[in-house]
């Protein structure tokens, strides 16, 4: 069917005659064919937001930040996440052998990692390797080494003071106030030497001249 050329005065009354035309022209005439429709090619969009989608995909990645998603690159709950902010901690109870968790900087985005010579057993809370390097308070338990050398730092000794004047106990005297002593067959001590270094009182109670305490060497 040909195309109908139509005009209308401003004004004018759409005539019955005319809606027919109108309607041959766009396809919906008695005797015009059945329309078909085309979907248009949208291609596919390179950017864009959208809200509330439904149904699925079979490739969807999610690029940037997502607040709640199963894959994101950063997200606050994620099942999957190159980073996130917070991960499920369950307790390990009555586990014996637990492997805390270990970072290669004290902050960042890092992966975590584990060490097989630093374990923790959480029914009898002990934290167990094999080196440790640092102050120690409290009590521990195994070998625990010390420097046995000639006066070695760490070493207990019992001591004659001879010159280090009143040292309360936990304080400490140069060793050249000091002299080692010596216990004879017949059960007298002698007194002899001068040790090097810095040594601590740690008899508990106040070593003056002439007293004989046990000291331990610390520097």
């Amino acid at each position: 069917m040909g195309w109908t050329s139509l005009a209308f005065a401003y004004g004018s009354v759409l005539t019955s005659t005319k809606m027919t035309q109108l309607q041959d022209n766009f396809g919906y005439g008695a005797g015009s064919p059945n329309p078909t429709f085309i979907a248009p090619a949208l291609g596919t969009p390179a950017s864009g937001i959208a809200t509330n989608l439904t149904g699925t995909a079979s490739a969807l990645s999610i690029g940037g930040n997502a607040a709640t998603a199963t894959t994101a690159t950063t997200a606050t709950t994620a099942t999957t996440a190159t980073t996130a902010t917070t991960v499920t901690i369950s307790d390990a109870g009555g586990d014996t052998t637990t492997f805390p968790l270990l970072g290669t900087a004290a902050t960042g985005n890092l992966g975590p990692a584990t060490d097989v010579g630093l374990t923790y057993n959480a029914t009898t809370n002990a934290l167990s390797t094999t080196t440790f390097v640092g102050a120690l308070t409290g009590a521990a338990s195994g070998n625990i080494p010390i420097d046995a050398g000639s006066e070695g730092v760490g070493l207990p000794m019992t001591l004659y003071n001879s010159s280090a004047g009143a040292v309360a106990s936990g304080d400490v005297a140069a060793g050249s106030g000091l002299r080692f002593h010596f216990q004879n067959a017949d059960g007298t001590g002698t007194a002899s030497g001068t040790p090097t270094g810095t040594w601590r009182n740690i008899t508990g109670v106040v070593s003056a001249n002439g007293n004989i305490h046990d000291w331990q060497r610390i520097s």
